[in-house]
């Protein structure tokens, strides 16, 4: 098996592991960021950032009545 890569995290440039081209990362255990917010022009994010977008973009909440 392959060891996860070194990255630097694409936002705030904090080295992390990246084990996407592994049978399992981190990442796949959060939810996805919406396609509106993923740039192809942008590599891997650190697990606090990531979470952190992930947050961000996410739908406000419905009122349920």
């Amino acid at each position: 098996m392959t060891a996860p890569a070194n990255q630097h995290c694409s936002r705030c440039g904090e080295p992390f592991q990246c084990g996407a081209r592994l049978d399992a990362c981190w990442c796949q255990h959060l939810p996805p960021l919406p396609t509106a917010a993923v740039n192809a022009a942008v590599d891997c994010f650190c697990p606090r950032c990531l979470a952190e977008l992930i947050a961000l973009t996410a739908p406000p909440p419905r009122n349920v009545v």
